[in-house]
């Protein structure tokens, strides 16, 4: 009996592990929505509850428009993004982006033109 519990309890730690990991690896994003993003923030979709800059301790410019960049602070799910732009001052909301794990996250052309 002592062993079913000690293999079942290995292997809840082993899941763990490996659902951590998988979050751990990070969101790339590839950004071609025609914004330079220098801020982003998230909110649970429709929430309005937007956390902390998602790209504080980022290199500058890692989320201009064309380039690609892992964000390690992104779990799944639906999101509003508010994302900011410092050279012309742009300020605009993204709604409901999804965030699946182990997949890109496309921020498009026409993500961008619905930018509110």
């Amino acid at each position: 009996m002592n062993r079913l519990v000690i293999a079942a309890t290995a292997a809840c730690l082993s899941m763990a592990a490996l659902i951590s990991g998988a979050v751990a690896a990070g969101v790339t994003v590839k950004n071609t929505s025609g914004i330079d993003i220098d801020h982003l923030y998230v909110s649970p979709a429709g929430k309005g509850a937007f956390g902390t800059d998602l790209m504080v301790g980022a290199p500058a410019a890692s989320l201009d428009n064309g380039k690609t960049y892992t964000l390690n602070n992104l779990n799944t799910g639906t999101y509003d993004l508010k994302v900011t732009d410092d050279d012309d001052g742009k300020d605009c909301v993204m709604p409901n982006i999804k965030v699946k794990a182990g997949k890109p996250l496309a921020l498009t052309k026409k993500i961008g033109d619905s930018c509110k």
